[in-house]
């Protein structure tokens, strides 16, 4: 009888240890790296196309509508990693898996930083983006021709003449849509 019970005290001790072994640790994320102090501002501006001062200024807008950790099984992302995971997301137009290598987190977590950041951004969009109005449509508009140089006409004379396409569109007075086809490429 003693045999017996000291035989169930093993079994039952093995199979505690079975489930301390079976069980998986949730993986938390350690905040490895702060692009911030690693990475100079030239680099910084490479890689999420915003500078240090802007990002920072956006992370103190946004914090509050970010998830945080209120224990150890909420959002194990730190609130900045969240805004450069979905800022180089966005930057770049990398995929959510390579960005995920790149930081270490899953492919799912990726998409939940994307989830909660983006529209948090897009919120603010009114206050941070003014389109021009008025004169200044004009104004920003002669400021891009200049900087890709659509208006030069020694650029385009060559093309002009040689291209049947464009002198039906010139007669029928849409001079501007295939200027802007040059451009883009399509209509």
């Amino acid at each position: 009888m003693q045999n017996d019970h000291h035989w169930l005290q093993m079994r039952n001790m093995r199979r505690m240890e079975e489930r301390v072994r079976v069980r998986l640790r949730r993986r938390i994320v350690p905040d490895r790296s702060n692009p911030f102090e690693d990475l100079v501002e030239e680099e910084f501006l490479l890689r999420f196309r915003l500078s240090k001062e802007c990002v920072l200024n956006l992370l103190e807008n946004i914090t509050e509508q970010l998830p945080i950790a209120a224990d150890a099984r909420g959002c194990l992302i730190p609130q900045h990693l969240q805004v450069l995971i979905a800022l180089r997301c966005m930057a770049t137009g990398g995929h959510q898996l390579t960005i995920s290598d790149c930081y270490g987190v899953s492919q799912t977590s990726v998409s939940k930083c994307l989830r909660t950041v983006t529209p948090t951004i897009a919120q603010m969009a009114r206050v941070y983006v003014k389109m021009p109005t008025g004169l200044d449509v004009i104004r920003v508009m002669e400021g891009f021709r200049d900087i890709a140089d659509t208006d030069s006409d020694e650029a385009n004379a060559d093309d002009d003449s040689a291209d049947p396409e464009i002198e039906i569109a010139n007669n029928n007075g849409a001079q501007q849509a295939e200027r802007g086809r040059y451009i883009r490429a399509y209509f």
